[in-house]
């Protein structure tokens, strides 16, 4: 008895003991790599205004360099990287950074990878359980790693003799990386600094920075606490889960580190056939606006590599990813007023929207010719809303408006997706030849048509139909007979079976 009381007693302290190693261990590692964070970061900034200063954005070396140390830096650097190449996408002279703007495109692609180790601990931590005991050991591989985490491919620990394997499917283990929070705290140092030059409208101008940062802190803070993009996810495929051409991955546990959930696999839209395309355009149209007037819960995110398509029934599913930025819009009839502004380029309106809730100066109505005339040329020209987007931005940063997040937020979940409807011709490029109001007109009757075809989004059916009633008023020319041929670049051949593609 009394033995087992030592063993007992020397277990606790032996526990104890690593408990606080750890601890300490995790401080003391955590803060140097925060400071070390900290410094590269500035060095970041010094490097890109070396670089624009003296003409050096299409010099490989340098540009080498500064991408070595975004990756050295860590997640907040990297995630802003992302975001500025975003930005800069949109802007009317982006050709002067077409070389910066390919380099990091696919910077998420080369993030680097933590031990396993770390992996193991974090799971234990959290679950209070070995990984080794859940997991198959043996079929475990790393397949991807991001800035925020690293994403595990493997199967549950088979129990019992199965006889079918689809019963024990590929899943996912999504980890944070180590020290996440000791490198936001650090490099938000430098963050809270530039939002506070910001507020000094000489030093705004002067350096140019009009973009709202407080959007992409909030950003930040989503995304490195996995119990927010877990719940983000569960409700995405609860609202999804009866549509056959949307897939959802199935959350199976989580917590602050972790996510575990099933493998979807798929290919990008670019390697499967035009007329494919085209159909998973319309499915991502019907999406999207499913999302805003409909669901009121958007995923915020949906660039290219956040989303993948895979064969099904003839036609092609949308798998979706990443649910760390999602938002709700102020109400359904907002988000319908703000699709409805943009679709028939009723720039005023917008404008309008923009201004709600602030306060200003000067005449509201006089506030809005001003800006108006601001975006006269843009009016006259082919629709794009990338850079109507940007331009709105700025225009508020130089009347030192603040900009209604929750507007941008959607504004920019349709700007994501522009270069694919325009790619397949489901957003015409140029209105002059049959106006705004037909164009649109068309898009409605795409959607119902997808929907009744593919028996999908029976909500976003009935409300195009009422929107379609509306346009009609405003359509002239209700006659014309296949209106997107005469905007569309296609040869109309044969159009690909399915089959083709694999």
């Amino acid at each position: 008895m009394i033995l087992n009381y030592l063993k007992k007693g020397y277990n606790t302290i032996k526990s104890s003991y690593s408990y606080i190693y750890n601890k300490t261990s995790n401080i003391i590692y955590g803060n140097c790599n925060g400071i070390k964070s900290l410094y590269l970061f500035i060095l970041i900034i010094y490097q890109v205004n070396y670089i624009i200063n003296y003409d050096l954005l299409n010099d490989e070396t340098s540009i080498n360099d500064l991408k070595n140390n975004i990756f050295k830096c860590g997640c907040i650097s990297i995630k802003f990287t992302q975001w500025i190449i975003s930005k800069l996408k949109g802007i009317t002279d982006k050709n002067k950074f077409n070389y910066i703007i390919n380099e990091f495109e696919n910077i998420f692609d080369n993030c680097d990878y933590h031990d396993v180790k770390h992996s193991k601990r974090i799971f234990k931590n959290d679950f209070n359980k070995n990984i080794e005991d859940i997991f198959d050991i043996n079929n475990f591989e790393v397949i991807a790693s991001g800035s925020i985490g690293q994403v595990y491919k493997t199967r549950f620990k088979k129990l019992k003799k199965l006889k079918n394997p689809l019963e024990n499917p590929d899943i996912v283990i999504k980890v944070r990386h180590p020290y996440i929070d000791y490198i936001k705290s650090y490099q938000m140092i430098l963050i809270y600094f530039i939002l506070g030059m910001q507020k000094i409208t000489y030093l705004k101008n002067k350096y140019c920075i009009h973009f709202n940062l407080h959007d992409f802190v909030d950003n930040i803070n989503k995304q490195i606490d996995f119990n927010i993009e877990a719940y983000n996810n569960i409700k995405i495929y609860d609202n999804y889960k009866d549509n056959e051409y949307i897939v959802v991955p199935k959350i199976y546990n989580f917590s602050k580190n972790i996510i575990i959930s099933s493998f979807e696999d798929g290919c990008y839209i670019d390697e499967i056939s035009e007329y494919q395309r085209c159909k998973v355009a319309l499915n991502l149209l019907c999406l999207v606006h499913n999302m805003c007037m409909v669901d009121n819960f958007m995923h915020g995110d949906l660039h290219i590599k956040n989303w993948k398509v895979r064969p099904y029934k003839k036609s092609y599913q949308i798998i979706l990813y990443d649910f760390g930025i999602c938002f709700e819009g102020p109400s359904k009839e907002y988000n319908s007023k703000i699709i409805e502004y943009a679709e028939t380029q009723n720039i005023k309106k917008l404008i309008h929207l923009f201004l709600e809730d602030f306060h200003y100066n000067m005449n509201k109505e006089d506030l809005v010719e001003l800006l108006y005339e601001k975006f006269k040329e843009i009016c006259e020209e082919p629709f794009n809303m990338n850079i109507v987007f940007n331009k709105l931005i700025y225009l508020f940063s130089t009347y030192n408006l603040i900009i209604n997040n929750l507007f941008l937020n959607v504004m920019l979940f349709f700007c994501l997706l522009e270069d694919v409807w325009k790619k397949t011709n489901i957003i015409c490029q140029d209105p002059s030849s049959i106006g705004v109001d037909n164009i649109v007109k068309n898009q409605k009757l795409d959607i119902i048509t997808y929907c009744n075809t593919y028996n999908v989004y029976p909500e976003l059916k009935k409300i195009s139909k009422q929107q379609l009633k509306k346009y009609n008023k405003n359509v002239k020319t209700k006659n014309i007979m296949f209106i997107r041929t005469q905007l569309s670049k296609f040869e109309f051949d044969n159009p690909d079976d399915i089959l083709s593609d694999n």
